[in-house]
């Protein structure tokens, strides 16, 4: 075990049977966990004798590649006995049991389908399709209630005064899929469903009349939860829940939950603090005093996925001699921590609090830090007085928060790895401003657009909002209906076709209509021109598309659109391109499952698709991901668990909780209760001792979502709050509660303004060239393929082009007869090449010439390469690559083979003449990124004599550069090297 652990690390590490870990933030729990693996692997253990349970399957893939790495590095320093297990380890390491507590109930199910009592052959249904079942099921079980004489009349009383509408997600019937989702999160739901309608306490008047409420209600939950049953087994569809109540079952076995328990000598579970009851049960039944959890009450923010931390709270009272701590901060700056540690041990007490901050619970400063060097103080408060209202004073906390962040930019430097030599100037990248939801996010992006710097929102849907939905879905439209004048308009108009105002003005003003409609864009272009061209070109390309609707399924329809006068590559190039790429690529997702679901009901259709897709909210398709590239990011503060950034801003700090005025309200000791209706105020004892309670339960998970917030930051934090006055805020805000430990600098509103307009000023001053967006580009260029600018070259090229010209030997080299050609196609010789070398690389690991040629050997049985395609020169020179450094370092880092880009890269930075951007498409075979750059290489298996090589090299020098510039763009750091790897010379070439 290293000497580096602290005290509380190696208690942990060495510990057997039951343990219990309260792992407070930044404090290493993951490499305590790994280390513990490899204690037990080193001492004879097996990783198929092991199960890890994490929270997401992020965080199951980061664990079992830091496993890899130290079974490596413990391999390469260990005797030879142990150095031999762990390599045997090593092989198993794809097929260890690393995995969310959904992966692992699916294998258990898959395992014992027939004990389950579900067909062998069933699928894990999306999201979306879920949202989609569910709606059909709320519907169905309304028409059976309709046509039931008891039930019709408590229903009619229960929807009396109330939203109705099915298709709303705030109508009392939105209700019932809520409470279902919430009680599929118990062990036992049936027996929940059936207790919560039970009847209230008759002596109560305004209870009498709920009861009959609460009756139709249960019913209704009853009905719908056999609907939505039978509507997933009818389609041979699992969701998530369905995976847990079926392992339960399973487990509850008595012969089924032995087999299972003794495949297992060490179970872990992390983030334990967030897990349902039902899963509870599920490790309960797996544990055989072999359980190690590892979690945080004061990090537990889930309460909307049905969390509960008490049942953690509840073990460690049960069995405190298996309790363990881990305190010493490694994240954070000390005046960081000691804030914090003012702040929560005041607002975490019992019995308001499950937390007592105190002892181990409080945060312990255990890193060193540089002297500090960005502007201010590590932690700094500020105060907004304002007498505005809420959305006013959002903005107030937007323009401040850019102000601060330009204060920073310009001014701040940060140490890389708090080493001497690592110091260097902050980016926007390592700036979060974190809030508790996004609502007023376009608040944000608007002033910090005024102020001239980058901002990416995460964990925002707004597909369906984005510019990139828009033009696809119109265009589905429009082929679906030539006659949606909307949607038509909507095309010309977008980067398809790029139609201006005036154009199409002067379209509808010319036809005998006045009006834009097919029918003038018809007769428009059976005129003469240029223009009269464009038009004709336009309806003749939508014509070829609309031909082939009934050909296609949706989703090859839909990626065929994506793509078509290649609009992907055009999103993927510009400003915020991994954002909107991922959101195409969502839209193609979202018509695979609208394929899934339409292929248990009927047949696919166009408008079926379109109707599908109006269906669907942002809160059913789910959250986007981040764009790339150097921007501060805006991110809810549960997108942020389990990051850390070196500056973390929290705005609006004045704002509380959201108070629940939901119409049903649950408990899972309590049952359900609903108010009278919509026209009164009053409500049930039962109603307002559940309301209570779960109010309790939402404000401590407030003070849960400030801790982990606040310890997001490593070197500075930066807390703002906007209202009247600091001191007389809503007493169970963010603000109310760190006020007392705090000395804000105060802000008027005046100030604000003063600010605002020299934010404007200041990014007025710095601008020199205009951001291009996409609606600008596509104003100035064409992106189709057979465009060419006549004076500056092609618009879009492949990389291969850029800088290509032919090689010709030198007459001093060249032989004198040519060789007769015996050999394979070298294109198919040269393909068979990569892919030995892609699978390699995607291995991780290299054992030599016998591992090379099995590789060979599977390639060719999978039909990807033609047997005796390659030699075993061939296959030597392949293996010559990894035994020189860069072929190493592939196996260890961060490698992407055969990794495919689209970038918008100035053709002066080519050499192409011209001032104008070109679009650039590629391959690189090979991308190494390291912490703070990458390496590229090229593998080439031309035929060249040693003493060609370096001219030969010279062909290639305008590729890589593009595949440097290209790459450094998308990954956001420098290229540190770009080589050729001559195949069969086994020569390495830095260009």
């Amino acid at each position: 075990m290293s000497a580096n652990w602290t005290n509380q690390q190696k208690d942990i590490i060495s510990s057997q049977g039951t343990v219990y870990v309260t792992a407070s933030a930044g404090t290493g729990k993951t490499a305590v966990v790994i280390e513990r693996v490899l204690e037990f692997i080193c001492s004879g253990g097996c990783l198929d004798e092991l199960l890890l349970i994490t929270f997401t399957n992020a965080a199951a893939g980061e664990m079992k590649e830091r496993l890899l790495g130290k079974l490596r590095q413990r391999g390469a320093n260990s005797s030879e006995d142990i150095r031999k297990h762990i390599l045997a380890q090593l092989q198993l390491i794809d097929a260890a049991q690393i995995s969310t507590i959904h992966s692992f109930c699916s294998k258990i199910v898959s395992n014992y389908f027939f004990k389950a009592g579900v067909c062998a052959s069933y699928r894990i249904s999306h999201g979306s399709e879920i949202k989609v079942l569910q709606k059909e099921a709320l519907q169905e079980t309304m028409n059976e209630v309709w046509e039931n004489p008891d039930l019709a009349r408590p229903a009619a009383e229960l929807l009396e005064n109330r939203d109705a509408n099915i298709s709303s997600d705030h109508s009392i019937l939105a209700e019932v899929i809520k409470i279902s989702d919430y009680c599929s999160s118990l062990p036992a739901p049936e027996e929940w469903v059936s207790n919560c309608s039970s009847p209230e306490d008759p002596t109560n008047e305004l209870a009498k009349k709920t009861n009959i409420s609460r009756f139709a209600f249960g019913e209704m939950l009853k009905i719908y939860r056999r609907k939505f049953a039978e509507k997933k087994r009818a389609m041979n569809v699992l969701d998530y829940s369905d995976l847990e109540h079926f392992a339960l079952k399973i487990l509850s076995d008595e012969e089924s939950a032995r087999q299972i328990k003794t495949q297992y000598r060490q179970i872990y579970v992390d983030e334990f603090q967030d897990t349902s009851g039902i899963q509870n049960r599920i490790i309960d039944l797996l544990a055989n005093d072999n359980i190690f959890l590892v979690g945080d009450i004061k990090q537990s923010i889930y309460g909307f996925r049905n969390a509960r931390p008490d049942l953690f709270a509840e073990k460690i009272s049960k069995n405190p001699e298996a309790a363990k701590s881990l305190s010493n901060n490694f994240r954070c700056r000390p005046e960081i921590i000691s804030f914090a540690n003012d702040v929560f041990s005041e607002i975490m007490q019992p019995p308001e609090s499950l937390v007592d901050y105190k002892g181990e619970h409080m945060l312990e400063a255990a890193a060193e830090f540089q002297s500090f060097s960005l502007p201010g103080k590590p932690c700094e408060q500020f105060f907004i007085a304002t007498e505005s209202n809420a959305p006013r004073k959002r903005e107030l906390n937007a323009i401040l928060t850019a102000q601060k962040v330009r204060e920073i930019l310009s001014e701040g430097e940060i140490y890389e790895n708090q080493s001497p030599q690592s110091r260097r100037k902050i980016k926007m990248s390592d700036i979060a401003i974190l809030k508790k939801d996004l609502k007023e996010y376009s608040t944000y992006v608007e002033q910090f657009r005024q102020a001239g710097i980058e901002l990416k929102v995460l964990g925002r849907a707004e597909l369906k909002a984005s510019i990139e939905y828009i033009d696809i879905l119109s265009m589905l439209k429009f082929l679906n209906n030539p006659t949606d004048q909307v949607a038509m308009a909507a095309v010309m108009r977008s980067p398809f076709y790029q139609f201006s105002e005036d154009q199409m003005l002067q379209a509808a003003v010319s036809s005998t209509g006045g009006k834009l409609n097919i029918q003038a864009v018809e007769q428009f272009a059976e005129g003469s021109g240029e223009m009269a061209e464009k038009f004709a070109a336009f309806l003749e390309d939508t014509k070829s598309l609309r031909e082939q609707i009934h050909s296609l399924e949706i989703p090859e329809l839909v990626w065929k659109i994506i793509n078509h006068r290649n609009y992907l590559a055009f999103a993927s190039s510009i400003s915020g391109a991994s954002f909107r790429r991922d959101n195409l690529l969502k839209l193609h997702s979202l018509a695979c499952d609208y394929q899934d679901l339409s292929s248990g009901q009927g047949a696919a259709s166009l408008p079926g698709f379109i109707e599908f897709l109006d269906k669907l909210t942002d809160k059913d398709i789910g959250a986007g991901t981040p764009p790339g590239g150097d921007a501060v990011s805006l991110m809810t503060v549960h997108a942020s668990k389990g990051l850390e950034f070196p500056v973390v801003i929290l705005p609006d700090l004045d704002k509380g909780p959201k108070s629940d005025n939901s119409q049903v309200i649950m408990s899972e000791k309590l049952g359900l209760a609903i108010n009278s209706d919509n026209t009164t105020k009053e409500k049930t004892p039962l109603y307002d001792k559940i309301s209570q309670e779960n109010s309790l339960a939402r404000i401590d998970e407030e003070r849960r979502i400030l801790y982990v917030a606040m310890t997001r930051a490593k070197e500075k934090l930066v807390l703002i709050g906007a209202d009247k006055q600091a001191d007389k805020t809503n007493s169970k805000s963010f603000w109310n509660w760190i006020y007392p430990c705090s000395e804000p600098k105060f802000y008027s509103e005046s100030e604000i303004k003063d600010i605002a307009k020299n934010l404007r000023a200041q990014k007025e001053k710095a601008a020199s060239s205009e951001q291009l967006d996409l609606k600008g580009i596509t104003d100035r260029c064409s992106i189709t393929d057979k465009i060419v600018n006549p004076e500056s070259g092609p618009l879009k090229i492949s990389a291969s082009q850029v800088g290509h010209k032919e090689f010709k030997p030198s007459p001093v080299f060249s032989s004198a007869a040519p060789e007769e050609q015996t050999e394979a196609d070298p294109r198919q010789k040269g393909s068979a090449v990569h892919l030995v070398f892609e699978r390699v690389i995607k291995s991780g690991r290299f054992e030599g010439i016998d591992y090379v040629r099995n590789i060979y050997q599977n390639l060719a049985d999978e039909g990807l390469i033609e047997k005796e395609m390659l030699t075993e020169n061939d296959l030597s020179s392949i293996c010559g690559f990894f035994n020189t450094s860069a072929g190493k370092n592939s196996l260890q880092n961060t490698s992407m083979s055969e990794w495919p880009f689209t970038a918008y890269i100035e053709a002066e930075k080519l050499g192409i003449q011209g001032d104008q951007k070109v679009i650039v498409q590629g391959v690189i075979d090979l991308v190494i990124e390291n912490e703070n750059d990458f390496e590229i290489i090229d593998f080439k298996t031309d035929k060249v004599s040693e003493e060609q090589l370096r001219e030969r090299a010279e062909v290639y020098k305008g590729q890589l550069t593009a595949y440097a510039i290209a790459a450094e763009k998308i990954l956001d750091k420098p290229a540190s090297a770009r080589r050729l790897y001559f195949v069969k010379n086994g020569k390495m070439l830095d260009i």
